[in-house]
């Protein structure tokens, strides 16, 4: 659906080398009309074959997540970089971890996945410790990088990356990670667009698989640009 792919960049738009990640690695977009904005955001496993080139298929831009420390990282990323899909990085911290440890993945992670806009976190593991996640969150402060969370419990580690300026999204519900079926994704999107129209942007999450790419596919092409635009999250992130 043409209206929902991002405008290329012109050398008006080119970005500064010194801008925050966030806006060096984001898709292009822009909402002249001011809509509201749903965008969805695809955790990648590495398990469909031609991944990048089924999302850059789906007649809009979501954003990827891409596990920083696995070995297939900087392939994956390079590939939906070059179709014009931005990513996200995922850094599993194991409960337990500590602040200094945190330092030690994120160099290993950001060396081998350099151009990402964002962090997420599923909300479990060391990302539930206080301490671990004040540094995490300096960490993409310094880095000009945006946060997108699952929430868990009274965790709310979205706030406090906003308390230090670090520009962040909670998820709103998660659409295929029970293993729903191609009619219950739809459902799930019909029911936060119907939110997200009435009450502001949404954020969802869901999985790079067959099934998921085709009920995207399929929902994308009856949504209405002109009361909802799908975007990339950075559109969201960059909106609050």
């Amino acid at each position: 659906m043409a209206e929902n792919q991002p405008n290329e960049k012109t050398p008006e738009s080119v970005i500064p080398d010194d801008a925050p990640a966030i806006m060096r690695f984001a898709a292009p977009f822009e909402n002249p009309q001011d809509v509201p904005l749903i965008s969805i955001i695809l955790i990648d496993s590495g398990e469909m074959p031609d991944a990048a080139a089924a999302v850059a298929d789906l007649g809009f831009v979501p954003t990827v997540i891409v596990n920083g420390l696995s070995a297939s990282s900087t392939a994956l990323v390079t590939a939906y970089r070059a179709s014009g899909v931005e990513v996200a990085m995922q850094a599993d911290l194991p409960e337990g971890a500590q602040p200094t440890d945190v330092e030690v993945a994120f160099e290993a992670a950001m060396a081998l996945v350099p151009e990402v806009a964002m962090l997420f976190s599923d909300g479990t593991g060391a990302m539930q410790d206080r301490n671990v996640t004040a540094q995490v969150m300096q960490i993409l402060a310094d880095k000009g990088q945006g946060f997108v969370a699952v929430q868990r419990g009274l965790n709310n580690a979205a706030r406090a990356a906003e308390q230090v300026d670090v520009p962040a999204v909670t998820v709103l519900r998660d659409i295929d990670g029970a293993g729903e079926d191609s009619r219950a994704i739809l459902r799930a999107l019909d029911q936060a667009a119907f939110r997200a129209r009435q009450s502001g942007n949404a954020v969802l999450l869901g999985r790079v698989t067959p099934q998921t790419m085709d009920a995207l596919r399929d929902w994308a092409g009856n949504v209405d640009p002109d009361a909802l635009m799908i975007a990339p999250v950075s559109a969201v992130l960059l909106s609050k």
